[in-house]
């Protein structure tokens, strides 16, 4: 899928994952900082959380080289 601003397709994930977010908070789960989100060819889903809170300088360098 292409991400446009036509389509607002970045908007609605990003609106996801605030109340993804807001669900951990409201269940008193500890909130991360990231997530990646990975399906395999086999339709295997999977969740990774980081709870890491790195600085905005660390954040740069890290989606840089990624």
């Amino acid at each position: 899928m292409k991400f446009t601003k036509e389509n607002n397709e970045e908007d609605k994930l990003f609106d996801l994952s605030e109340k993804i977010r807001e669900i951990f908070k409201e269940n008193n789960q500890e909130l991360w900082y990231s997530f990646a989100l990975m399906l395999d060819q086999t339709g295997k889903f999977s969740v990774l959380f980081d709870y890491t809170d790195y600085g905005l300088v660390a954040k740069k360098k890290i989606w840089k080289y990624n």
